[in-house]
């Protein structure tokens, strides 16, 4: 009876890692303990449809072997957007406690011609960073898509707020092992911009090539997003687009190295996942 109840517990803790929706029990109790309830469900997400969030220990105490991989999804998105990817670092031998993903905006397409990198989503990005840096307790790898790249740039960066001018601090540089963007907006979204979409391609907080934003993430001496670099674009990038103000869109000044994909901006997404696994692991392409 002894063997068929660690089984079954096995098989539960196998379905609840594939399926997970949100932060699991051990992840909201350190969240809710060290920051507040307000601050856990800023984070977490519940008040959206789908899934906000995902991340945390299966059970307490229990060891990671990895470094956690922090994904920052892009414009109208949420944390379910990764949830292949999730996957796919779950095969690859990644736990839920190695894992972590939020929502720092609506989540939803109407969204699309409102949002901007505001100061107070950089700031959540960058808390969470900061959040699961402590509760895993070693350097962390992050992953930002499309305009979550910008953002997590900005929110590892810190400084002043291009828009309110708010100080969030030092930059995180020592804290990030492997930073990788993909179909990131880095110069702009050129192919979204071509007919001024709205907020999202403001000149201050947004994605035009000659925003304030753009040109403050990207006026830096050397590299700041972590001791690893990397970009990954598509030359068929339909939302960001290719090049921005003469520059490849995607691209991260003083990075170490960029890969070019095939694809449209949300297949390679997905058809990178190999990628930016060895990425993470290994620091090099397989």
């Amino acid at each position: 009876m002894c063997r068929l109840h660690l089984t079954l517990v096995f098989l539960q803790t196998i379905a609840f890692t594939l399926t997970q929706a949100y932060f699991t029990p051990d992840f909201n109790a350190f969240l809710t303990s060290n920051y507040g309830a307000s601050v856990q469900q800023a984070f977490e997400r519940r008040d959206l449809k789908d899934a906000g969030s995902f991340g945390g220990r299966t059970r307490p105490n229990e060891k990671l072997s990895k470094q956690a991989v922090i994904f920052i999804h892009g414009l109208s998105q949420n944390a379910e957007g990764f949830e292949e990817i999730r996957k796919y670092y779950l095969r690859r031998g990644y736990t839920s406690g190695e894992l972590y993903g939020i929502t720092w905006a609506e989540g939803e397409a109407l969204d699309l011609f409102e949002t901007d990198m505001k100061c107070r989503y950089v700031k959540l990005v960058r808390n969470f960073i900061l959040a699961v840096q402590k509760y895993t307790g070693g350097q962390v790898d992050v992953i930002g898509y499309s305009m979550g790249s910008p953002m997590a740039r900005k929110a590892i960066l810190g400084g002043k707020c291009v828009d309110t001018g708010k100080n969030l601090g030092a930059p995180l540089t020592s804290l990030v092992d492997t930073f990788v963007g993909i179909a990131g907006a880095n110069y702009g979204a050129s192919a979204l911009c071509f007919l001024k979409m709205g907020r999202p391609c403001g000149k201050t907080i947004g994605l035009d090539c000659k925003s304030k934003y753009l040109a403050d993430i990207n006026s830096q001496r050397s590299k700041y997003e972590g001791r690893y670099v990397f970009s990954i674009y598509s030359t068929e990038d339909d939302v960001v687009g290719y090049k921005a103000c003469g520059k490849i869109a995607s691209a991260i000044p003083h990075q170490d190295k960029a890969f070019k994909r095939r694809g449209d901006h949300y297949e390679v997404l997905h058809s990178s996942a190999e990628l930016q696994y060895s990425l993470v692991q290994k620091h090099r392409a397989m």
